[in-house]
């Protein structure tokens, strides 16, 4: 006889149960002289509330069958693991070159995906970051992304019905000397409230001032990167009002950034200092203070946050109606000059960069898939061959009753147990990979520092586990269902 799992109704149970009860009630009433109809009335109103308490008795009846069946799905699983792991401590060999084989696979996906993630899907680390939004300037023939002139940011900052805020930043590669030693350093030259609209806090000092960034050329002051601190002060909280040259002038450090913080240009990138907006013309020597009152320049980035409650489609209108005055205000500057506004948690190095980072995201993926494939091929092909020495032991469990199903489902524990030990394995393997490849780093140029951390956040840590499982699913249920389908008789 084939074995089957007998599940009652807890419903039909309970129904029968008190039925039953009143029944006997019911008799015992008639047998005192009562007649049946009037019996049963008493019978009902002795009971009570039927319909609510069988209500009540049937909810309770189905609660324990589900805690039941998890019950037993659980045991059945625990005797599952416990048999697979009998198996692979009688083929170390196999067990072995499966999981090395494994790992491999799961930790080149594994690293990929964790670049993937530090690049494309992490999202900012400011509060609120739904809000902030990138603007830029439209050059007809030229380039739908363009940088913006000084002048556009004074422009947007008066349109604070949908901005709460409107911040510009320029980054500038300049030599800056500490001490005696001159080094190439990333300056990002931003606007007094540009840091606070991002939501960062220096740890130590404070935050640019209003009138910092007012008039050109008027405040040196500067603002440490903390990665620079550490490297160049030794993280000395004695630093505030040292003095640096930065383009060989000389600015007065007035704070430094938190660590999470590297860069408001660049999630990957790490600025080293943080200078006033005006003060670029300081820093490089080539430029004058015409270049924040000249509209044909157009090197500054332009950043906003919205203010809560307005969407980008607002911003869009409004940039839109800007864009059309300073067009007939100024037609030798502005002529065919639009703004495009996308959120800023879009944009990785600039929207036209962008536009191609999915695509070689999905071809690195698919070259490190097509590596997990063909290991998952050739162990699929091996415990199809291994499927054949246990063809007696598959047959006398179907024989016995077992149902094929039954056997499956074990069969797919063996092989997602082994994946998941490989993707185990295949965390080492993706960590150790992402070490060489930090390691390499240093040999940029020095004046580049990359704040890429390219950590095992939950997101990889789910793409591994879902990899491992699935890559245990796929090698292990072909040969599964071959196995479990075999003659019995002969095979007995």
């Amino acid at each position: 006889f084939r074995a089957r799992d007998y599940r009652s109704d807890p419903d039909l149970d309970i129904t029968e149960e008190l039925n039953s009860h009143l029944a006997l009630k019911v008799d015992e009433l008639m047998a005192s002289g009562v007649p049946e109809e009037e019996a049963w009335r008493e019978a009902r109103r002795r009971f009570g509330d039927f319909e609510g308490i069988s209500a009540a008795a049937a909810s309770e009846a189905r609660s324990r069958e589900r805690r039941r069946r998890v019950r037993d799905q659980f045991d059945t699983l625990t005797q599952d693991v416990r048999y697979a792991l009998r198996r692979m401590t009688r083929m170390p060999g196999f067990t072995a070159a499966a999981v090395l084989s494994l790992a491999i696979g799961i930790g080149a996906n594994t690293a990929v995906f964790s670049v993937v993630n530090t690049l494309l899907l992490r999202p900012l680390p400011f509060a609120d970051s739904e809000e902030l939004v990138r603007i830029y300037t439209s050059y007809p023939g030229l380039s739908p992304w363009g940088s913006s002139a000084y002048p556009d940011y004074l422009e947007m900052k008066d349109l604070d019905e949908v901005f709460a805020e409107v911040g510009v930043f320029y980054d500038i590669l300049a030599p800056v000397t500490i001490g005696e030693t001159p080094r190439m350093a990333m300056v990002e030259a931003v606007s007094s409230n540009f840091l606070p609209m991002l939501g960062v806090e220096p740890v130590l000092g404070r935050q640019f001032l209003p009138e910092e960034d007012a008039e050109p050329g008027r405040n040196p002051v500067a603002i440490l990167g903390h990665g620079l601190w550490h490297r160049s002060f030794g993280g000395d909280p004695d630093v505030l009002g040292r003095t640096l040259r930065i383009g060989g002038q000389p600015f007065t450090v007035v704070g430094v950034t938190p660590e999470w913080f590297g860069s408001g240009a660049l999630n990957s990138l790490a600025s080293d200092l943080f200078v006033p907006v005006t003060m670029a013309s300081q820093i490089e020597g080539s430029r004058t203070s015409r270049s924040y009152t000249q509209r044909t320049l157009r090197t500054y980035n332009i950043e906003g946050r919205l203010q809560p409650g307005r969407t980008i489609e607002e911003a869009r209108i409004r940039l839109q109606l800007l864009s059309a005055r300073l067009q007939e205000a100024y037609p030798e500057s502005n002529q065919d000059r639009s703004y495009r506004v996308v959120p800023a948690e879009d944009v990785v190095a600039s929207p036209e960069i962008d536009q191609g980072l999915p695509l070689v995201a999905a071809f690195l993926m698919a070259v490190v898939g097509l590596v997990l494939l063909l290991a998952c091929t050739n162990l699929a092909t091996f415990l199809l061959a291994q499927g054949l020495h246990r063809g007696k032991e598959i047959a006398v469990r179907l024989a016995l009753g077992a149902r094929r199903n039954r056997l499956v489902r074990q069969l797919l524990t063996e092989t997602v147990l082994l994946g998941l030990l490989g993707g185990g394995a295949g965390l080492l393997v993706a960590s150790w990979s992402l070490n060489l490849l930090l390691g390499l780093l240093p040999n940029l140029p020095a004046s580049i520092t990359l704040d890429l951390e390219l950590g095992l956040d939950w997101r990889v840590l789910l793409f591994t586990l879902s990899v491992s499982a699935g890559a245990g699913i796929l090698f292990g249920l072909a040969p599964a269902l071959r196995s479990t389908r075999p003659d019995i008789t002969p095979t007995l």
